[in-house]
């Protein structure tokens, strides 16, 4: 059971919104470009047909629905339940997410981003799995040269990015041709530096490198990558990269499985969750992409992680002899951290009162 309600934003009109526990299920353009109207009968019907969901009509839809807030309403992948998609498509949702009005990206770019370098297509097919195209903001994802389709259209397309200053002439587009800007004054979306790039740039507010994440038994370990993704979580996010010292060097992730066991990314990748979704407040599946490139040879553990965009999130702590706490319900023990500078730090008291109330006033 969900409710639904219509409310009007600006330039595409009337939207029908699905919802549930908080979460946008589905969005749908109640008078979409060169077709019928749509009724509250077809939406319900569309409801039950695509997401197996019965919709009943919210009777009170401004008291506290965040869709209806002052707030940037094409910026918001923490409002949808992407919890239908595969991986790659919440990663490819949350991606979008973070563009901000007035950005364009390209596929490529998109799927460059992701550490996936030739899936441009794959990042374009994940774009029809939106599920609220209203609320995550697919319309500034755009093709290599050309502006690319949308699910309402060409024309509203472009009435969204012109109403964000983006104006686009009727015709190809060029985008990242390798100018400041195009013809056309569309800034062209920057290149993203390399992996080795950003390794060799050194750790800072944005940054960590771990030589290892104590799959083999360290609990020091585990707790520091803990640390380090609490950190990020509750600052502006950032990269943990493991399988590199604290100089850039490559150490590769030989050492973290057993003598004469192969490494496996995906056993590996469990491991990294579970200590995560064991170790953390609140889930993190919407806002954590665990990836394995090549560095010098080596392969590493890139683990790319967003701010937390609305609740402070805490670290279940665990010490190399404190081995009955592992997955414990009690959070009486829990930790904050925080990324500072370089360094992962841990507040409490008076500081984190302050920290909180600055970062999470809304908590």
């Amino acid at each position: 059971m969900a409710l639904w309600f219509v409310t009007k934003r600006p330039v595409v009109g009337r939207v029908f919104v699905a919802h549930r526990n908080g979460l946008v299920l589905a969005t749908k353009l109640a008078d979409p470009p060169e077709e019928e109207a749509l009724s509250a009968e077809d939406f319900v019907d569309y409801m039950r047909r695509e997401f197996g969901v019965v919709v009943e009509q919210d009777q009170d839809p401004t008291s506290l629905w965040p869709f209806n807030e002052a707030r940037e309403p094409f910026q918001a992948a923490d409002l949808v339940d992407l919890r239908r998609l595969t991986d790659f498509q919440r990663r490819v949702m949350v991606a979008t997410a973070c563009i901000p009005p007035g950005d364009l990206r390209t596929y490529g770019e998109m799927a460059a981003g992701l550490g996936k370098r030739d899936a441009a297509m794959a990042v374009g097919q994940a774009m029809k799995s939106n599920p609220a195209p209203l609320v995550i903001p697919c319309h500034r994802v755009v093709g290599a040269g050309k502006l690319g389709g949308w699910v309402y259209g060409q024309n509203l397309k472009r009435s969204l990015l012109a109403d964000e200053g983006v104006h686009l002439p009727i015709g190809s587009v060029s985008i990242g041709a390798g100018s400041p800007a195009t013809a056309a004054g569309v800034p062209s979306a920057p290149t993203p530096p390399s992996l080795e790039e950003r390794i060799q740039s050194g750790e800072s507010q944005h940054m960590e490198f771990k030589s290892t994440a104590g799959r083999s038994g360290w609990r020091e370990g585990q707790h520091q990558i803990v640390a380090t993704v609490c950190g990020f979580l509750n600052a502006k996010g950032g990269e943990l990269i493991i399988g590199v010292d604290d100089d850039g060097r490559p150490k590769g992730l030989s050492g973290e499985h057993s003598r004469g066991e192969q490494f496996d990314p995906d056993k590996y990748e469990q491991f990294i969750w579970g200590l995560l979704e064991l170790r953390l407040s609140i889930p993190t599946a919407l806002l954590i992409s665990i990836h394995f490139p090549e560095y010098k040879g080596q392969t590493v553990c890139v683990v790319v992680v967003d701010p937390s965009p609305k609740d402070a999130v805490f670290a279940q702590p665990l010490d190399d002899d404190d081995r009955n706490s592992w997955g414990s319900p009690d959070t009486s023990g829990w930790e904050f951290f925080v990324r500072v500078g370089n360094t992962t730090r841990r507040l409490s008291g008076p500081s984190l009162v302050s920290y909180l109330k600055r970062r999470f006033p809304a908590s």
